[in-house]
This record gives C-alpha cells, sequence and structure tokens, in this order.
C-alpha cells in the first residue's frame, strides 16, 4: 500500500496534529487505547515537531527500511503513555 501524505500546499498548518489528535482521542475512547509510539527520520523535523506538539517524547533511536527495501534511515522513536487520570 503506498503512504499517503499531506499536499506541500497543508504543512505547517497544523492539520496533521489536528488528524492526529483526534485518531488517539477516538483510539482512548474507543479501544482504550493508552500507548502511542510514532517513528521518523532523523532529519525529518516537521514530523518530529508534529510528534513533540501530540505530547509524545522522544525514547530511543532505531532505523526502517522502506518497503522496496530500496533505503534504509536511521529514525527516532517517540511514545506518548495516556494514564487513566488524563483521560
Amino acid at each position: 500500500m503506498k503512504h499517503k501524505r499531506l499536499n506541500r500546499a497543508g504543512w505547517g498548518k497544523g492539520y496533521t496534529v489536528e488528524g492526529m489528535s483526534a485518531l488517539m482521542e477516538h483510539a482512548v475512547k474507543v479501544y482504550g487505547a493508552h500507548t502511542f509510539e510514532g517513528e521518523c527520520a532523523k532529519e525529518n523535523i516537521g514530523s518530529r515537531k508534529v510528534m513533540e506538539k501530540l505530547g509524545m517524547v522522544y525514547d530511543h533511536s532505531s532505523s526502517y527500511t522502506k518497503n522496496d527495501g530500496s533505503a534504509t534511515f536511521e529514525s527516532d522513536i517517540y511514545t506518548l503513555t495516556i494514564s487513566s487520570l488524563d483521560k
């Protein structure tokens, strides 16, 4: 499956943070989710900022490979754990 992303014209306007916040809230309310994890290439400052705005914090470094195996990227993993008091 090809990943869909926001068109460049929409970058920096808060759409991703707003959409992800709504999805995370839904996951908490409907499915009882309490831990979220995100990963981005180390040089992807925009994605890092999105995760930080969502309340996620750096957890550890890793790497990931494109689906077609053509490239591997160093990455950072961010996490957020929501306690029952935060809901």
